[in-house]
This record gives structure tokens, C-alpha cells and sequence, in this order.
């Protein structure tokens, strides 16, 4: 297919708003990551898609890109390669700003100078969380002291997270 041929026929997609038939069709693949073999959330699944679909695809992503990024919040990063961010400092008021999170793609990373402040906080993700239908995944969940602590991290009863020692 030649390169105006492939123009024309996004044009026509575009305009009409109707995808071809031929490339609404995808295989899925799970390519496992690690752990456990037999959970769910241990495997990646990935789409192959034809091609030509691909560049209407980062077509519609580029127009879409800039109404995106005015929505991200000040703190979040990781959904744009161009934003990703770092704290070296382990300060967490940053101009005068009181950070209590910080967002990379679909992990946050929930800031606290006290374990009352952080109960409080991780209270309000999980309660938030729950109303949009989602839950917090307290194996895939972490606590750090800084500096290091024996205090328990436990949250509640019913959710009890594991202390990292390391990053």
C-alpha cells in the first residue's frame, strides 16, 4: 500500500468514524513478568494489531496529547516519557508545597513525614479508590520508614502491608 493510499484511507476513517473491520482485529498475548506463575497480575498482555492501524493510532494519540497533558495533575508523571520525575531530596514541601504523593504511570508513591499522617492519607487513596470501584492490592502495596523503623505498618486489621527496607 502505497503512502497516499494509506493518507486517503485515514482520511476516510476519520471522517466517516467507522474503523475498518480488518484492523479491529487483535491477538492477545500474556508474556509472564515474574512471581508467582499462576496469578493474573504477575503477566503483561500485549495486542498485535496490523500496522496500518498503528499509524492511525499515533495519529489520534498526537491529536489527543496536548488536551492530556493539561489535565495531568502537578504530581503526576509517567503516563508522558517527557515528564517522568525524580525527588532527590527527601524533603517533602518542595517550594513552599506540601507533596503528599507523587505518580509515575499506574504506581504512586504516598509521602509522609509521621505514620499517623500516612495512615490518614492511605485512608483516603483506598476510600477514593473504592467509590471509583477499585481496590487497594495490599500484596503489591509498601511501606517505607525513613529513617528505618520497627513501628508496625499495619493500617487496620484487614489491611496489613509489608515493610520494604530497601528501594
Amino acid at each position: 500500500m502505497g503512502i497516499k493510499a494509506l493518507h486517503h484511507l485515514c482520511c476516510q476513517i476519520w471522517k466517516q468514524q467507522e474503523w475498518l473491520e480488518d484492523w479491529k482485529l487483535q491477538e492477545f498475548l500474556m508474556l509472564y513478568k515474574n512471581g508467582n506463575s499462576k496469578e493474573c497480575g504477575n503477566y503483561r498482555t500485549i495486542a498485535l494489531i496490523t500496522h496500518a492501524s498503528k499509524i492511525l493510532l499515533i495519529i489520534i494519540l498526537n491529536r489527543m496529547k496536548c488536551k492530556v497533558e493539561e489535565e495531568l495533575s502537578d504530581c503526576q508523571a509517567g503516563t508522558n516519557h517527557e515528564t517522568g520525575r525524580y525527588v532527590d531530596d527527601m524533603g517533602i514541601n518542595i517550594g513552599g508545597r506540601d507533596i503528599t504523593n507523587l505518580r509515575y504511570a499506574d504506581d504512586t508513591a504516598l509521602l509522609s513525614d509521621n505514620l499517623t499522617s500516612m495512615k490518614r492519607i492511605l485512608h483516603r487513596v483506598n476510600n477514593a479508590g473504592q467509590q471509583a470501584g477499585l481496590l487497594l492490592n495490599a500484596k503489591k502495596t509498601k511501606v517505607m520508614h525513613i529513617p528505618a523503623s520497627k513501628e508496625s505498618s499495619n493500617v487496620e486489621p484487614d489491611i496489613k502491608i509489608e515493610q520494604a527496607w530497601k528501594m
